[in-house]
């Protein structure tokens, strides 16, 4: 049988983009015999403990990541709803470890907050806790250059058929034999199945500012983008098969996952020395 993990999954947490629940998700991919499964919406982790809580549901293991996508030069209020986030700069980041979800949920705080965020120098700087696949050009020769980030990148290559996805494949896999970084195949997903289309039109005509005839073709993702069973990968990706092998290798170096039983408490320094039961109790009987 063969397996393939899907590592750049979006669900409805992508606003106006993604169409399936956390829950959908991981019971699609556990029906296709999938045991492994990324989440990856765009610029937030928002859905992190609800996959969590699903992915236990269905034996599905989760990985946690994010699609982080350049903010829009100027007025980001624009950002959604008038700009095609897929014609920005992006990168899927994955956590390998606990530090590396911790970078995760910094780099995402500081590209909302932060007006001077330079997306290209902070992904470039990410460190080896942190999986970066891309296929932005500049930011994997950066990476590429950078011995001690180099074997946590990856070029990331999408094939959804067509003469300008098979360009591009093969311009991808070129880079990734020039600069020496692995492959990796993804498939960019927005549905859960093909039978979401409909409704990923619909979500990316209210982001566009457009009705569904008008929507742009590029700011749509195609039926294809779905949870494809690994067969299907391996079909699409039978020239390059180390592309697909190579998500595997990298869901085995994923292994963090969310403790949602363990109560953990922040801790604040106590006046005098005191433990805070007591402090507590103090404050209480004055």
């Amino acid at each position: 049988m063969k397996r393939f993990v899907h590592l750049n999954v979006h669900s409805a947490f992508s606003m106006l983009d993604g169409t399936a629940t956390v829950d959908t998700l991981a019971e699609v991919a556990a029906a296709a015999g999938m045991d492994t499964l990324a989440l990856t919406d765009t610029d937030g982790m928002y859905g992190a403990v609800p996959f969590t809580r699903a992915c236990e549901r269905h034996g599905v293991r989760p990985i946690y990541g994010t699609e982080l996508s350049e903010p829009f030069p100027g007025d980001r209020h624009k950002e959604k709803k008038f700009f095609d986030g897929r014609t920005l700069r992006r990168a899927t980041l994955l956590a390998r470890d606990h530090d590396g979800y911790a970078t995760i949920c910094s780099i995402i705080t500081q590209r909302h907050l932060r007006k001077d965020f330079n997306w290209e120098q902070a992904v470039a700087n990410l460190p080896e806790s942190v999986f970066v696949l891309t296929g932005d050009e500049p930011l994997l020769r950066l990476r590429a250059a950078k011995r001690r980030v180099k074997a946590a990148t990856r070029v990331e290559i999408r094939h959804f058929g067509g003469p300008d996805s098979i360009r591009r494949r093969e311009r991808l896999f070129s880079l990734a034999d020039e600069l020496g970084i692995r492959p990796v195949a993804t498939n960019g997903v927005r549905l859960a199945t093909a039978d979401d289309y409909p409704v990923h039109r619909i979500l990316s005509a209210l982001r566009m500012n457009a009705t569904i005839g008008t929507v742009p073709s590029h700011a749509v993702s195609p039926p294809s983008a779905c949870l494809v069973e690994p067969a299907e990968m391996h079909r699409r990706f039978s020239a390059h098969s180390e592309s697909v092998l190579e998500a595997e290798r990298i869901a085995r170096e994923c292994g963090y996952k969310l403790d949602l039983e363990t109560r953990k408490l922040p801790c604040f320094p106590v006046p005098g020395g005191s433990d805070p039961y007591r402090y507590l109790r103090g404050i209480t009987l004055q």
